[in-house]
């Protein structure tokens, strides 16, 4: 009786493919597969990045500030940091959804008669371990933004972070001093500036 011993080449293979529909499930390039820290280059020091590695290899430990507010000017490569931490903490089975804010915005806070796709949507937002929110608080994206839209994001914003304690990280490029000044009210500022450390 012979056995069947599957080759290293294709353990490696399953577990890219899994990754990659990892990636794709939780709105996450599969071209971020093949980037790391070791490749990024992007403005952000050695120093910076190493924090972003830290942040990363302890995410599961207990009591660690877990929300993180990344800024900088564009072309910084802001939104691949992310793209690699995602891809980072789902080979390490965490929970991941990358948004743009205005689709959590317009998309879902707009809609009074919700599709099953809004539903899922949302669910997603609420309850995966990390989502990132890509390009927070830009006015010129921002200007159509209702009243009943800001609080429901800051409602949104409020249970995840500090009801159901769950982590996000906000990429935007200002600076959490500039979110008023952007047209966002003194109570989204306030909870951001509170739940998340700045990078």
């Amino acid at each position: 009786g012979g056995s069947v011993v599957e080759c290293e080449c294709h353990v490696k293979w399953k577990a890219e493919e899994r990754l990659r529909l990892s990636c794709l499930e939780s709105n996450i390039p599969a071209s971020a597969i093949s980037k790391s820290f070791s490749s990024y280059k992007g403005s952000k020091s050695k120093h910076e990045v190493d924090k972003l590695i830290k942040y990363v290899q302890n995410y599961k430990e207990k009591g660690l500030q877990k929300s993180l507010y990344i800024y900088g000017p564009n072309g910084t490569q802001k939104t691949t940091l992310s793209h690699i931490i995602a891809k980072e903490l789902l080979k390490q089975n965490v929970s991941v959804f990358y948004i743009r804010a205005m689709d959590l915005i317009v998309k879902n806070f707009a809609n009074f008669n919700p599709t099953e796709e809004h539903i899922v949507f949302m669910e997603r937002a609420e309850n995966s371990d990390l989502v990132i929110i890509d390009e927070c608080f830009a006015r010129k994206k921002h200007e159509s933004v209702s009243d009943y839209q800001l609080v429901a994001l800051r409602n949104f914003l409020k249970d995840r972070l500090e009801v159901r304690e769950k982590s996000t990280i906000f990429i935007s490029n200002y600076a959490i001093e500039d979110i008023v000044k952007q047209g966002f009210d003194k109570g989204i500022y306030d909870l951001i500036k509170r739940n998340t450390r700045g990078r």
